[in-house]
């Protein structure tokens, strides 16, 4: 499985600003069967430097693989 990400994946609506916007951090991105079944995840870094980041979004597109994720099994 693979999932293609982008910094639109990663966007919110600001209010503030009347449009959307991306904050710079450290995601991480669950896949599961439900939220009590979590299979694979990994920590995305957007705009930021984590440490333990299997990818970085600094702008355009990054690809995920469950080969890049942690095993919760």
């Amino acid at each position: 499985m693979a999932l293609g990400l982008n910094r639109r994946s990663f966007a919110h609506w600001s209010l503030a600003a009347h449009g959307w916007r991306v904050s710079p951090g450290c995601y991480r991105v669950m896949v599961g069967n439900s939220s009590r079944a979590i299979a694979r995840q990994a920590v995305i870094a957007v705009g930021a430097h984590c440490a333990n980041a299997r990818a970085h979004i600094p702008a355009g597109r990054a690809r995920v693989s469950h080969q890049q994720g942690e095993d919760r099994r």
